[in-house]
């Protein structure tokens, strides 16, 4: 007798207190007398069935399932139990919670029998949609509701490669979809349809209410599968609907983005930038403490992850776009702004950093930051300027040419942002632009591509100075090949003044 006749045998046994079950009875006999005598309810409230594994609970009504008759036998219930035995396929096939588990991060050996359940939880779910997507009417509407609501559920939570999946599950994952997302549908029009019943909530809704106690600052980091599935969720919802439930999706990324761990850093940014994508800036003020985000994205300058930098930076300047008015002109040139301690820190950071993918990050970000800062360089410039000059000296890999190159755009740049007050300037730029072109004439390879892009870039800054600058820039270039200087600086200086 199999796992699921054998547990069949038991209910039985149990609901009609004695042993009428013959030795020889198939599955298919002891179903026919367990729906012949009696209800699904019955079935249901067996304490039997409530107290064997979650291994056998799934076997036992996957088997069920398999038989159209069963479905049809067992959903002719009270709604409030057909819902609850919908949820039990999800609570018992899913990553549990890790009550009191201490914040050491997790091993596959924490998830050893997780792959198991989840594939028979999703079968499940496969031969419930494959059963409702041919006879569902307006009687059965609700029902198949709840099985998307659930199946959703667990197709997030095993969308990523994780530990708490393997190669079986994601081939059951597959054939779920399939039924969940039929002809070319997507995820998000799942999660933008109505529930049936009288509150027409969104589905989305009923997850984020589903995960939302899952992800609180006392339990998140028991429930490893949360912030997944609250990623999915996000990043398939778009405006107006990220909006109605700000309060809900704004805290989960602030405890993702301070945690310890890259990978729910790269969650929380991911998730915060969609969002602030998605809402407009009156509503993200009103719905959150825009100070706590910008505290918290500010914080990130010590992570020393690439992906979390890629990441983080232009999520910084989404915040600062909506803590802050833009800066122009010379508004408010004499306070310290969100806008000037952020620069100043990431100045600052991009001077220590040692990490080349790192440097490289920062550099071409540099530009964008510039143009946002506007006019208000000019406060900055006692340690931009050096910080120009560093990056400049350095450029012996192909790493750090692109970061020259990236700096020497910023030059550029920040030569149109600090134009009205350029006089002041001209000498630290072309020092650091005749330094560069020093560099790259000696360079062992010059000339070949890399090292006449550079040159072109320093040129194009020498011609933007000339015509801005009340300086005759080129002319002042040019009498210093006059003077007795070393045959290089002179070569170094004839190539910057080319004229194109």
């Amino acid at each position: 007798m199999d796992m699921s006749n054998q547990v069949l045998a038991h209910i039985l046994f149990e609901l009609f207190g004695e042993n009428v079950v013959e030795k020889s009875n198939t599955f298919e006999d002891n179903l026919k007398l367990l729906s012949t005598s009696f209800s699904s309810s019955q079935l249901f409230a067996s304490k039997y069935l409530t107290n064997i594994n979650n291994y056998e609970y799934l076997t036992f009504f996957k088997s069920l399932f398999q038989k159209d008759s069963m479905i049809t036998w067992l959903f002719k219930n009270e709604l409030s139990v057909i819902k609850n035995v919908i949820a039990s396929f999800y609570f018992k096939s899913c990553v549990p919670e890790f009550t009191n588990r201490d914040d050491l991060g997790y091993k596959n050996s924490d998830f050893k029998d997780i792959p198991k359940l989840s594939s028979l939880g999703m079968e499940i779910f496969i031969e419930l949609l494959r059963f409702f997507n041919v006879y569902e009417d307006k009687s059965t509407s609700l029902f198949v509701h709840w099985i998307k609501l659930y199946s959703v559920l667990l197709s997030l939570e095993h969308s990523d490669s994780n530990l708490w999946s393997d190669s079986c599950s994601k081939k059951t994952l597959k054939v779920l979809n399939s039924f969940l997302l039929p002809q070319n549908s997507s995820l998000s029009e799942i999660l933008l349809m109505k529930s049936p019943d009288s509150t027409k909530m969104y589905i989305y809704r009923e997850l984020l209410s589903l995960i939302q106690p899952k992800l609180t600052k006392q339990n998140w980091k028991w429930n490893p599968a949360c912030p997944f599935i609250f990623k999915h969720l996000v990043k398939n919802i778009k405006f107006p609907h990220v909006s109605e439930c700000l309060e809900f999706l704004l805290p989960p990324c602030l405890l993702l983005i301070d945690d310890f761990e890259d990978k729910h850093k790269i969650i929380g940014f991911e998730c915060l930038s969609h969002i602030l994508s998605n809402s407009t800036k009156e509503e993200v003020k009103w719905c959150s403490r825009i100070d706590v985000i910008y505290d918290c994205c500010n914080r990130q300058f010590y992570c020393k992850n690439e992906n979390v930098a890629k990441l983080f930076i232009p999520c910084l300047f989404q915040v600062l776009s909506i803590i802050e008015k833009p800066l122009s002109g010379v508004d408010r040139v004499s306070q310290d702004t969100y806008h000037d301690k952020s620069f100043r820190k990431f100045i600052m950071q991009m001077d220590v950093e040692t990490q080349l993918v790192l440097k490289l990050i920062y550099s071409s970000y540099l530009i964008e930051f510039i143009k946002i800062m506007n006019l208000h360089c000019l406060k900055h410039l006692v340690i931009l300027l050096p910080l120009i000059k560093t990056y400049l000296n350095n450029y012996s890999s192909d790493w750090n040419k692109h970061c020259t190159k990236n700096v020497l755009v910023s030059i550029y740049h920040l030569i149109q942002v600090i134009w009205p007050q350029i006089s002041l300037h001209v000498y630290e730029i072309l020092e650091c632009l005749l330094i560069l072109v020093y560099n790259v004439s000696q360079d062992k390879d010059w000339p070949n591509e890399s090292t006449c892009e550079l040159l072109e870039c320093a040129k194009s800054c020498v011609n933007l100075l000339d015509q801005l600058s009340p300086l005759d820039i080129r002319n002042l270039l040019v009498s210093l090949t006059e003077c007795k200087i070393d045959c290089n600086i002179r070569n170094s200086i004839l190539l910057l003044t080319e004229k194109n």
